[in-house]
């Protein structure tokens, strides 16, 4: 991979080298000796086009050409990272820019019983040792607070009775709108981390986040966020669908965390670009309200104010640790997701669309026991970012992140993000490269 250049200024830019994950502040003398290395020119003409020294020749020459950083791969079949369980194929709420159909995919509504939840936690402990969180999703899955806590205290019974080893986190990503004394209870026996969708403030959330009758859902989120503190439950993370209402509230990503960490107190915050239908009014023109945001986080960050969100986090922990995958994500690999009717997919973004269905917990013959499963795995397996398509050549291919399932509903095509996406991963990067180029030393050599 050549390395990849970003202009600071006049004469100077930051150098990454995307195969180790390293970046360097280079001068402009630099850069091009480094772009005709890559070319092929011989050391003798550069040693005199550069006056430079064998000595610095030759580290410029061992930094770009070092061993690459190895990529993460995928645990042994012996242990799952994460299984969302959608309990409810039913909302209570419309949003506008629900790619699940206000809920229920493409399916009728309704719930999951206790036999199939059962048989969920059987199939997949049956196969897998130990499985790190388990997500209960929907629809709205407070709906169905039963089988949530069927699932916790059947889970419970198997560790108790050392049928297996760890308990999972429990989670449950929820609109917010749902409370009762026995969620309470739940939540709090089984330590749940709940995950609260909430896109801003009320005339921004309300605008897209609406119920059956049309009317906003943003007071009563609130309310039952009080109700649950006031109960000791904490609210851990917030999800947020960055889109169109944002910009014509001239609310940006910063003002957004803003108002959720500091008027909510939700710390933990993961907002994304909205996906969806290309015409629909709620689409944003572009992504650059993403990249666009690193400067001001980063200043928020120095004066010891953290707004990061995630997207920015995972970046910046790829480049400490120099953590890389070539895989988009965990679906079909780590994580797996099982309807209400104990169909099986690769991810709960592709619940209901029949070419990625799995399987069924329900199968005569265990489904990881049949050659579907080795056949479904070795695609997910057989894909390489590093290798294929246009990703082959990216010089964000190390550090990008992405999901199986917004790629299919903007491009398709699961290995191919849309444009709008891959620039903004690529921005995002550069302009992060760029604020933690400001706290390492200039390199004229290179070492």
């Amino acid at each position: 991979m050549n390395a990849h250049f970003i202009k600071k200024s006049e004469d100077s830019y930051v150098m990454f080298i995307g195969n180790t994950m390293k970046f360097y502040n280079v001068n402009e003398n630099v850069k091009n000796a480094v772009v005709d290395i890559q070319n092929g020119l011989k050391k003798e003409y550069i040693l005199d086009k550069y006056k430079m020294t064998d000595k610095i020749y030759e580290n410029i020459f061992q930094t770009i050409n070092a061993s690459e950083v190895v990529g993460i791969q995928p645990p042994n079949d012996s242990s799952l990272s994460k299984l969302a369980i959608n309990v409810t194929n039913k909302c209570n709420l419309q949003c506008k820019y629900c790619y699940a159909g206000g809920g229920s995919y493409c399916s009728d509504e309704g719930l999951m019983d206790l036999a199939t939840a059962k048989r969920v936690i059987d199939v997949f402990y049956n196969k897998f040792k130990s499985i790190n969180a388990i997500q209960f999703f929907g629809g709205e899955p407070l709906l169905n607070e039963p089988i949530i806590r069927f699932i916790c205290e059947y889970i419970a019974e198997l560790y108790n009775d050392k049928k297996i080893n760890t308990m999972p986190q429990f989670g449950a990503t929820t609109n917010g709108t749902i409370f009762s004394d026995q969620l309470v209870e739940t939540i709090k026996r089984f330590n749940i981390f709940l995950t609260i969708s909430i896109d801003g403030p009320k005339e921004i959330h309300d605008n897209m986040r609406i119920g059956k009758s049309g009317k906003g859902s943003f007071d009563i989120i609130i309310k039952n966020i009080k109700k649950f503190r006031s109960n000791s439950i904490k609210i851990n993370a917030s999800e947020i669908t960055f889109n169109n209402s944002h910009l014509k509230y001239d609310y940006s990503v910063l003002d957004t965390i803003k108002y959720l960490k500091d008027n909510l107190d939700i710390q933990n915050i993961h907002i994304v670009p909205v996906s969806g239908n290309s015409e629909a009014d709620y689409r944003l023109p572009d992504f650059n309200s993403f990249p666009s945001s690193v400067k001001t986080i980063f200043e928020e960050i120095n004066n010891k104010r953290d707004y990061s969100y995630s997207m920015i986090n995972r970046v910046i922990q790829s480049l400490r640790n120099r953590t890389t995958s070539r895989f988009f994500c965990g679906a079909g690999l780590t994580d797996y997701s099982v309807s209400i009717k104990g169909d099986i997919y690769p991810c709960f973004m592709f619940t209901d669309i029949e070419c990625y269905k799995l399987g069924n917990v329900w199968s005569e013959k265990s489904f990881f026991d049949s050659p579907e499963y080795s056949t479904w795995r070795n695609k997910f397996l057989s894909f390489n970012k590093y290798e294929c398509g246009e990703c082959a050549e990216c010089f964000n291919n190390r550090i990008c992140s992405g999901c199986l399932g917004i790629n299919y509903f903007n491009t398709g095509n699961i290995y191919k993000p849309s444009k709008m996406y891959c620039d903004m991963q690529k921005a995002l990067t550069e302009n992060i490269l760029l604020e933690l180029s400001k706290y390492i030393k200039y390199e004229e050599g290179i070492s």
